[in-house]
């Protein structure tokens, strides 16, 4: 339940409500998982580009919200948790001039970065099967 004084549509208090509970949750992410609440630094430029830095990376961290929102990708999941996936999205390139490759990657992992418009793809590799594998010069 929320109570406000001001003459607005509830509807309007509520996404202002969920809008700042937005900000306070990418700022304890950023405070507690990048430790960007200590400054470590003690010039005036030293802080002013940490703080620009800090910026920059809650501009981009709303843009990121924005587009999983569009995806729909947080109905399913957190932003931490996306995140997560993302980070281990990885391309290969066997050879100099090869092509770059997908790493493996589970087919719910696939259809993240297939409903976020990215080009990578699960590869085409089969699975291996469990186990050791066998020894040379031996039948499978």
């Amino acid at each position: 339940m929320l109570e406000c004084d001001l003459d607005l549509e509830p509807a309007v208090v509520y996404k202002m409500y969920e809008d700042r509970w937005q900000i306070e949750i990418v700022m304890r992410h950023y405070k507690s998982a990048c430790r960007f609440d200590e400054t470590r630094v003690h010039s005036d430029y030293s802080v002013i580009g940490s703080e620009f830095c800090d910026f920059l990376a809650t501009v981009l961290t709303f843009r990121l919200i924005r587009e999983f929102d569009k995806a729909r990708l947080l109905e399913k999941r957190t932003y931490s948790r996306t995140m997560s996936l993302l980070r281990r999205a990885k391309k290969i390139r066997i050879g100099e001039h090869g092509e770059w490759l997908p790493v493996r990657m589970n087919p719910s992992t696939g259809k993240m970065f297939a409903a976020l418009g990215l080009d990578i793809a699960a590869s085409a590799t089969p699975k291996r099967r469990p186990g050791r594998p066998p020894k040379i010069g031996t039948p499978a």
